[in-house]
């Protein structure tokens, strides 16, 4: 089975084969083994403790030169229980370059939800899913410091936006999701600009529409405009992040209307409006009312334009 992501590299290791990497710097592969021998430590710039790290089973590989800065993090990854790899997010690596997302092992959408090895296996009331591992870190860790007693389910999708639906389609991944009551999605809220629409790119709210086709009954947390979770929770400290990840609302696609929205306006009982010269006309559409149009069509010389005279002398003479 092939990952969407290249094999995890690092620097120096001393024995086995090489492969070059760059001109300047030789890297030799990693192996499952190399990274669980790696320190779980807390992530400083998202705001995630090291108890969230280790609950997780998140490594880090710290730098060489100093042996204290992080060089690398480390996210498990399971198939059906069983760990068949890593995905690394190499520090030293911009993500707008490629290579700063790499696979130690096996990792691809045919995988479990992330996070799934730590929840609770026989279910429960909310299942949240988030588009990162950063962010399904940072939101159970909220959720966990409300409630230090549960173990609140918290997952991500493994390949990013755009293998969303794949990922989270998986049999074991749908077995295990309709375990709970609530599906809760907490994708980023932004939008991909027409040019990545093109190319097949999907952000937060084309992945969270996708999936509502799989998951109906989805629920979605309101995040602010082009924020992902851990930028939320750093804004609003974590008070307040715990009660916008405890009010999701029901997802609705745009351009959707719910009934319970227009109920009352769908059982008012209809106006009469003005009248027509025709009492056939009045009786089929109740009369002429402001802000509707009515439109009248037929073949040439079928009378159109004596219509549209009928109704004018009508409506000037009443």
């Amino acid at each position: 089975m092939s990952s969407n992501y290249a094999d995890g590299y690092y620097k120096n290791k001393k024995t086995g084969s090489q492969s070059k990497m760059s001109t300047n710097t030789r890297y030799e592969k990693e192996t499952v083994e190399d990274v669980l021998t790696y320190p779980c430590l807390g992530i400083d710039s998202r705001g995630i403790t090291q108890k969230t790290a280790e609950k997780f089973g998140v490594r880090t590989a710290l730098s060489q030169q100093d042996g204290r800065t992080p060089v690398a993090h480390y996210f498990p990854y399971y198939m059906e229980g069983d760990l068949v790899g890593f995905k690394k997010r190499d520090l030293t690596i911009p993500k707008v370059q490629d290579f700063h997302f790499t696979v130690v092992g096996f990792q691809s959408v045919k995988c479990d939800l992330f996070g799934t090895h730590v929840a609770n296996k026989t279910g429960g009331k909310k299942v949240f899913i988030t588009e990162g591992e950063y962010d399904s870190l940072i939101c159970w860790q909220t959720l966990k410091a409300k409630y230090p007693q549960g173990n609140p389910a918290v997952l991500s999708i493994s390949n990013g936006t755009a293998g969303a639906v794949l990922n989270i389609g998986q049999k074991q991944n749908m077995k295990f999701i309709k375990k709970f009551q609530e599906t809760i999605l907490v994708f980023d809220n932004d939008r991909a600009t027409p040019d990545e629409k093109n190319k097949g790119i999907q952000k937060g709210v084309e992945a969270t529409a996708a999936v509502y086709g799989l998951l109906p009954e989805v629920k979605v947390v309101s995040l602010p405009d082009d924020k992902d979770p851990c930028e939320t929770y750093t804004e609003q400290g974590e008070e307040q992040f715990y009660w916008t990840l405890m009010k999701p609302i029901q997802y609705t696609p745009e351009g959707f209307v719910k009934y319970d929205e227009i109920r009352d306006k769908a059982i008012e009982l209809p106006i009469l409006g003005k009248g027509w010269p025709w009492e056939s006309a009045y009786r089929k559409t109740l009369g002429r009312r402001t802000g509707e149009g009515i439109y009248f069509g037929a073949g040439v010389k079928m009378g159109k334009s004596v219509i549209v005279d009928t109704l004018t002398e009508y409506i000037i003479t009443h």
